[in-house]
C-alpha cells in the first residue's frame, strides 16, 4: 500500500441520494438527502422476516437483499445458487444420516458475510 493510504473494509453498505421525499418509520427523508443502505441489516428486518436471527434451514423462501435488485442484480446469483444446491445434495448423498445436532445451537454472525460460524451436526454413520 502507498504511504498515507489505509484499507477500509467494506461493510456491505452502499450510499445513495434520495430522488424524492420519502417517509420511513414515521420520519421524513427529504429529496436530495445522502443516505447509507446497510444491506446486512436489511436482511434482518423483523418487519419483513420472521425470526431473522434464527438459523432455520426450513424457512420459507422469500426475497432478500443478498444479491441486489433490478439493474444492480448480481450476475453471480445463479451460479452461487447452483453451487450451493449441488454442494448440499452431494453432502447428504455421501453422508446419509447427517443432521443438525438438536442439543447444540449454531453460531451465526458476521459483518461482511453473515453466516454460520459453527454448525453442530450429528451423523449416523
Amino acid at each position: 500500500m502507498h504511504e498515507g493510504l489505509r484499507w477500509i473494509p467494506p461493510f456491505n453498505m452502499t450510499e445513495k441520494l434520495t430522488a424524492a421525499d420519502v417517509v420511513m418509520g414515521g420520519k421524513l427523508i427529504p429529496a436530495g438527502t445522502e443516505i447509507a443502505l446497510v444491506i446486512g441489516s436489511a436482511n434482518r428486518d423483523e418487519t419483513h422476516f420472521d425470526g431473522p436471527d434464527t438459523f432455520d434451514l426450513r424457512r420459507p423462501r422469500t426475497n432478500n437483499f443478498a444479491f441486489g435488485f433490478g439493474a444492480h442484480f448480481c450476475v453471480g446469483h445463479y451460479v452461487a445458487r447452483q453451487v450451493a444446491q449441488i454442494s448440499v445434495e452431494e453432502l447428504f448423498t455421501r453422508l446419509p444420516g447427517l443432521r443438525l445436532d438438536p442439543d447444540r445451537e449454531p453460531v451465526v454472525h458476521g459483518w461482511m458475510v453473515r453466516a454460520a460460524k459453527t454448525l453442530p451436526v450429528v451423523w449416523d454413520a
